[in-house]
Formats: structure tokens, sequence, C-alpha cells
């Protein structure tokens, strides 16, 4: 299978990792503060992506969401810190990106192996194979930016810095370009 996955589209469904509101309030505050650096658009709801898949057949939906759940009881929630900036011209946004890199885990390299066996378990193939050394490592913070030189803002940034914890695992399926449909959440062990 080739390592890189193709682009996402719509009907594809997404595992999000995302911040409590809580954190939502501090990283929106640290987008806007990147905005007033390089211009561009909010990314409406802060996440990381750590996997990506097909859905050939509804009736798995509600099996999936239980066998994840049950096998995510085991992970507590862990620290997503950035360690630098970078910019990604992306098919699937239209736009450029400003995203933040992140720091790889351990903790993260765990959940990623637990979704991914879960997944082909249940025989659907996930885009994004750990076992083949994909991490997940980008959190989009802004969209439509101008193309700039980004060492020359380093001095402005502090990194690295803490985003947020993760505790919410969020199942979304692609509808469009800028429309998403929340399949189902799973809280990780003490995530509230």
């Amino acid at each position: 299978m080739n390592n890189k996955p193709r682009a996402a589209r719509p009907g594809d469904v997404c595992v999000l990792l995302e911040p409590s509101e809580d954190e939502a309030v501090n990283l929106r505050q640290r987008q806007m503060s990147l905005q007033a650096l390089f211009g561009g658009r909010l990314h409406e709801s802060v996440h990381l992506t750590c996997q990506r898949f097909e859905l050939h057949d509804e009736c798995l939906l509600p099996d999936l969401i239980r066998h994840l759940g049950s096998k995510l009881v085991a992970v507590q929630p862990f620290p997503i810190v950035a360690v630098s900036l970078v910019q990604i011209a992306h098919p699937f946004w239209q736009s450029r990106l400003l995203r933040w890199r992140i720091q790889g885990t351990s903790e993260l390299q765990r959940f990623g192996t637990i979704v991914e066996e879960t997944l082909v378990t249940m025989r659907i193939t996930p885009h994004f194979l750990y076992t083949s050394g994909w991490k997940p490592t980008l959190v989009t913070a802004l969209e439509a930016i101008p193309e700039v030189d980004l060492a020359g803002y380093l001095g402005d940034i502090p990194l690295p810095h803490h985003l947020f914890v993760a505790r919410q695992v969020v199942l979304s399926r692609i509808k469009g370009r800028k429309e998403f449909e929340i399949l189902g959440t799973i809280q990780l062990s003490n995530g509230r």
C-alpha cells in the first residue's frame, strides 16, 4: 500500500482529537495572535486529524463507536504540544494553511495504533497507516494565508508551546469543503 494517503474527499470519515471548550478559548487567542502576524482566516474547529477512512457499510458505525470506546478507555488524556509552524498549500481546503507541527509522543503513537487496529479488526481500511510509519503531526491554525517566510517570524512566536490536552475523540464525516457531520464522540478516560 502507498505510504502517502489520497486527498480527503466527501464521504470520508475522520478520527479527530479535540480540546475541551475551556482550552478552545485559549487556542482561539493563539490563532488570533498568528492571524495578526500572517493574515488569513481562523480555522474554525482546531483539532488533530489522527485517522481517515471510508465507511462502506453504515451499519458498522454503532459497532465501530462501541469498539473504539472500549479500546480507548485505557487511554488517558495527553498533551498536544506545538514545536514549529509550517505553511502548506492544501488541495482539500483549496488554500494555503498555517499549521502547528506537533511533538510526537508515545501517547499519540499508542492512540493511533489502537485506532488503526480497531479499524482493521472491523475490516475497515484506514487511509493513514501507523504500521508503515505515518504519524499525525499537523494542527491547522489559519486558512488562506499568503505565502510568507516563516523564518523571519521565529522570534515573535514562542515555541514549543502547549496547544491542548487531547480529551475528546470525534468521528466526523466530510460532507463538503467546509461541511462536516459529527457521527460520534468518545471521551478519553477521565477526559471530562
